[in-house]
């Protein structure tokens, strides 16, 4: 009936991932037990019902010798041999089996430990709105393809810390129609909704194949976006103004910068003490490139302080 697959982040790199899968029974026979084929192997998965209880799961290799009876599970053992398929095993409790015309709500919870892409520094510069050159920003892609004859509603919702924002694209959200992508649109019954830690995709159900993929990164919340822009920037430009009055390439007989040479010293030592002090203090790992630019002004200043002398 339905599929939600809620990503929680953590931290911007760390999240946990859950999957949500509404049952129905439309059989005269009742269910004992339910078999989920995965694309990847999920790191310390466990299984739950609508009310929280766990339910045990069995293991591949069991899976494997109960499927290798039937000659038609065969392709399927091969792929859990090639690690290409992970197929879940869920055996329900006696009093519990799926009746006809029963619901069911089956949740999937597990870690996610795929290596984390940084978002590459050439890639960040076409978005000097969000200034995302100046941090470490951890970017995710997440693929869905669902195939041909399944045909229940998905939902996908993300969530992330206050002090972060979700920026993301969407690459392709098509269902194939004789072998062709066809977009999806809001007259579909496609849904977007949001805001900055918050977001909900619904992909409609058709009994097409469907293909979705997006990519997302976690960025800084704009306020600290702006106030580690400023910082950088404005150390920057200090230690190169004050370099350049220091050795003289500013004319120093103009006022105030007549002032401000004699007192070159202490300033350039003093922009290198707020640069280091900064570094010291940016601990979130999205800082980690923010630290980076303010060697910036520490190199500048340095050189200020050794060609002063030589331009006097």
């Amino acid at each position: 009936m339905r599929e939600r697959i809620f990503i929680i982040h953590n931290s911007a790199k760390d999240r946990t991932i859950k999957h949500e899968y509404t049952l129905l029974n439309l059989m005269d026979n009742e269910i004992p037990s339910i078999f989920l084929p995965l694309s990847e192997f999920m790191i310390g998965l466990k299984v739950y019902d609508e009310s929280g209880k766990e339910l045990p799961i069995y293991t591949n290799d069991l899976t494997k010798k109960v499927l290798s009876v039937n000659k038609d599970f065969e392709s399927i053992i091969k792929d859990i041999e090639e690690r290409k398929q992970f197929l879940v095993w869920i055996k329900l409790p006696e009093n519990e089996k799926i009746r006809k015309d029963q619901s069911k709500i089956i949740k999937l919870q597990y870690k996610n430990v795929t290596p984390v892409k940084m978002l590459k520094f050439t890639n960040s510069l076409h978005t000097w709105k969000k200034l995302k050159f100046l941090f470490s920003v951890p970017r995710f892609r997440t693929i869905y393809t669902k195939p041909k004859g399944f045909s229940h509603d998905i939902f996908y919702i993300f969530s992330i810390p206050e002090d972060y924002e979700l920026d993301y694209e969407i690459k392709e959200n098509v269902r194939l129609e004789n072998d062709k992508p066809i977009n999806l649109t809001k007259s579909d019954g496609v849904y977007i909704n949001g805001d900055n830690n918050n977001l909900s995709i619904r992909i409609p159900p058709f009994s097409n194949a469907t293909s979705f993929n997006m990519i997302y990164d976690v960025i800084p919340e704009k306020g600290d976006r702006i106030f580690y822009a400023i910082l950088v920037f404005f150390l920057i430009g200090l230690s190169t103004s004050f370099s350049l009055i220091g050795t003289q390439i500013i004319d120093t007989s103009i006022i105030p910068f007549n002032h401000i040479y004699f007192h070159i010293n202490t300033l350039l030592g003093g922009i290198i003490t707020v640069s280091l002090a900064s570094i010291g203090f940016m601990k979130k790992c999205a800082t980690n490139r923010t630290r980076l630019w303010l060697i910036f002004p520490i190199i500048i200043s340095s050189i200020g302080f050794l060609l002063k002398d030589i331009f006097k």
